[in-house]
């Protein structure tokens, strides 16, 4: 269990790295775009005399900003979640590699953290770039899981061989 716990860590680390870091860009311009396509033109406002008081300009709204603005923290957040999932996932199969009996902590410790990146981090990183709000609902049985698998690090740490 404890090769399953460092193989998914490292894989965590290195997708956290790719969608955090290479694709960040391609994400914020997206953003961007879609917030630039909520722009929208305001009239130039004239006196009774038909000089311009105020000439015609585009805004995009504070919500829509807002909006935006969540989005991308939450892309942001999810990647930094997955990252913090792959660190847990290593710690915990090194740990797991020193404890005498560790079959049930280190398995049930591993789904804990899988379980946690998918709905926390890869919930609220896909829920930020597709605007599917739904998915950061998941996000609060994420971080109980994530709390469950640093409940097996403790305990295993316990357990754990001093030498």
């Amino acid at each position: 269990m404890s090769r399953y716990n460092l193989i998914t860590g490292a894989l965590f680390g290195l997708t956290a790295v790719l969608v955090g870091t290479v694709f960040e860009s391609t994400v914020k311009t997206k953003l961007d775009e879609e917030l630039s396509e909520k722009e929208f033109e305001l009239p130039e406002e004239l006196d009774a005399d038909g000089n311009i008081l105020k000439p015609k300009r585009s805004i995009i709204s504070e919500m829509d900003r807002a909006d935006i603005a969540d989005r991308w923290k939450s892309y942001r957040d999810g990647c930094q979640y997955i990252m913090y999932h792959g660190f847990s996932m290593l710690f915990l199969g090194f740990i797991a590699s020193r404890a005498a009996k560790t079959n049930i902590l280190a398995k049930l410790g591993g789904a804990c953290f899988t379980f946690g990146a998918l709905f926390l981090g890869f919930g609220l990183a896909i829920a930020g770039i597709g605007d599917l709000p739904i998915l950061a609902v998941m996000a609060p049985l994420g971080a109980l899981a994530f709390c469950g698998g640093w409940i097996c690090i403790t305990i295993l740490s316990i357990r754990a061989d001093a030498t």
